[in-house]
């Protein structure tokens, strides 16, 4: 008997070796000026984020785009968030701070909107994350570069609140988004065969 029809379309070799070495080529880069991604390109970067991984289709994800004025208005929020929970923090910590977010000329602000029911709460983080990991490989294959970012200040409530978001809703990270100025600093791409293993049954 023969199979039946399948109405799955395969992908032509071309373009599957283009996707990958998309994935293959990316790498974390901080070091960005304009441009930044056109609206139109901002459109399909989204619609990449919209392909994540969702349990139930729950669509947790949510994003905010931040340019110029915006940005600065984060960094008072972030330099708030450090002198409330380090009221003597190194002045130079600040301004270094300062320094590596104002370089970025664009960012997206990702985040995750808990929504009850039978998805746990995690595994909606899951899927705002790897919205944020479809961004990241979509700004470098319509050649940009960026650099998710998270840290204390990510985490803090009141930089959260400012974002519309309250416990358990919550920002899982930024993304710097421009034009690569520099390489990234050379970094081996670790052997994957270091991290995998055959499951063959429960561990003795």
């Amino acid at each position: 008997m023969n199979p039946p029809a399948s109405n799955l379309k395969t992908v032509p070799q071309d373009v599957g070796s283009a996707a990958l070495e998309v994935l293959l080529s990316r790498r974390s880069n901080a070091s960005l000026s304009l441009p930044v991604p056109s609206q139109d390109e901002l459109n399909v970067i989204f619609d990449t984020a919209m392909r994540a991984a969702d349990h139930d289709r729950m669509r947790p994800w949510s994003f905010h785009v931040l340019r110029g004025p915006a940005i600065e208005k984060l960094w008072t929020l972030y330099e708030a968030a450090m002198k409330r929970r380090d009221p003597n923090v190194d002045p130079a910590k600040l301004q270094g701070g300062k320094i590596k977010l104002m370089k970025a000329p664009m960012i997206i602000a990702v985040g995750c909107k808990i929504q009850p029911g039978m998805i746990m709460e995690i595994e909606q983080l899951f899927s705002s994350a790897a919205g944020a990991m479809n961004i990241m490989n979509a700004i470098h294959a319509l050649g940009y570069a960026g650099k998710w970012v998270t840290g204390e200040n990510m985490y803090d409530p009141e930089v959260n609140k400012a974002f519309g978001y309250t416990a358990p809703d919550r920002l899982v990270g930024i993304i710097y988004v421009g034009t690569a100025t520099a390489e990234p600093p050379a970094m081996p791409t670790p052997n994957y065969q270091d991290f995998v293993k055959e499951w063959t049954g429960p561990v003795a």
